[in-house]
């Protein structure tokens, strides 16, 4: 795989196109069913030029400001769902009614029945510091869930061009424009645009790196994939379709950073629809029951004492707490 240090048409000065030949009015002939969601097929398995092809836009020009507009109404503003915001006074009443919580407290109950004050006090002091560490880390754990929609750059650099700018002069019978790099807030970018990245940028969105303009690229992407060491990036497609995010090579991924190099790439994903989007999807979302009637009522018993809607870990360990309760209820009264 060959990196181009290509420092010339790495420039973000100004660079001119033929606008005869520019169909940036055409949609782009994406395939995907849902909106803002990623060309079939994946984009790490096509070349660059197919993906140009399919948004139409030149990577010495970029998209017209009138094109970028109508592909923002289109697939909307690039930024992350904003996370509900954490309530401290849930976040206590699931711990307070966790298991071990319960099994703790219905000790406490059982001490004070027969005076045995010292135990009570004991267990009572376990469950105030029980609550008060799981409420500590469960309110960082959402805090930072929270922060998920913070994450990446304010702004993006992207090239655009106006067609209709004074600037452009005429050679024979072509009118030339000039393409210039800007920068826009990030949730402005759109899919089709031609970002330009460089070291120390956060970058923007799922991007195609675009061959050429490649300069010794290297990104850390440990926010996707933990890998604590930079990724070294190439320009050429992948044959797998199904590799792991940190073996996509060609592609850079929105939130990871540059360490190292410069390149110019083409938008693929933006939004909701990126890697950093389905990470937040994915921690907010929480499968659902198909049951009715009273099974349905029996599922939301469960899930109040903790044996459904959990991790497998945490629902073995309320059956454990139940049966050390049952246990004990059972010696108590033997």
């Amino acid at each position: 795989m060959k990196n181009l240090p290509n420092t010339t048409s790495m420039s973000p000065s100004p660079t001119m196109i033929d606008t005869n030949n520019n169909n940036n009015s055409k949609p782009p002939a994406t395939t995907s069913d849902e909106k803002g969601g990623p060309p079939s097929p994946p984009p790490h398995t096509r070349t660059a030029q197919q993906i140009l092809q399919e948004y139409q836009v030149d990577p010495s020009c970029g998209l017209s400001n009138d094109r970028a507009a109508q592909l923002l109404t289109q697939y909307g503003p690039n930024q992350l769902k904003p996370p509900e915001t954490p309530s401290a006074w849930k976040i206590f009443l699931q711990q307070v009614t966790s298991a071990m919580n319960l099994v703790l407290i219905a000790a406490v109950a059982v001490s004070f029945a027969i005076h045995d004050w010292i135990a009570a006090g004991v267990v009572g002091a376990l469950v105030i510091l029980n609550v008060s560490v799981g409420f500590t880390q469960e309110w960082k754990a959402e805090r930072v869930l929270a922060s998920l929609a913070s994450v990446g750059s304010p702004v993006a650099t992207v090239l655009r061009h106006d067609p209709k700018s004074t600037s452009s002069t005429r050679v024979g019978q072509s009118r030339i424009v000039e393409g210039k790099a800007k920068s826009v807030p990030s949730v402005d970018v759109v899919p089709g645009d031609i970002i330009l990245v460089k070291i120390g940028d956060v970058v923007p969105a799922d991007a195609r790196i675009i061959p050429g303009f490649l300069s010794n690229l290297e990104c850390d992407e440990a926010l996707l994939t933990g890998e604590s060491m930079p990724v070294s990036k190439t320009a050429d497609p992948i044959d797998q379709a199904d590799c792991p995010v940190g073996d996509r090579t060609n592609m850079i991924y929105s939130g990871s950073q540059v360490t190292k190099g410069r390149a110019r790439c083409v938008v693929t994903m933006t939004g909701m629809h990126t890697e950093l989007g389905k990470i937040a999807k994915a921690l907010e979302s929480k499968e659902g029951t198909k049951e009715e009637g009273w099974k349905l009522l029996v599922h939301r018993l469960k899930a109040g004492l903790g044996l459904a809607d959990s991790t497998p870990l945490q629902i073995t360990l309320n059956k454990l707490a139940y049966w050390l309760l049952l246990g004990a209820i059972i010696l108590a009264i033997t």
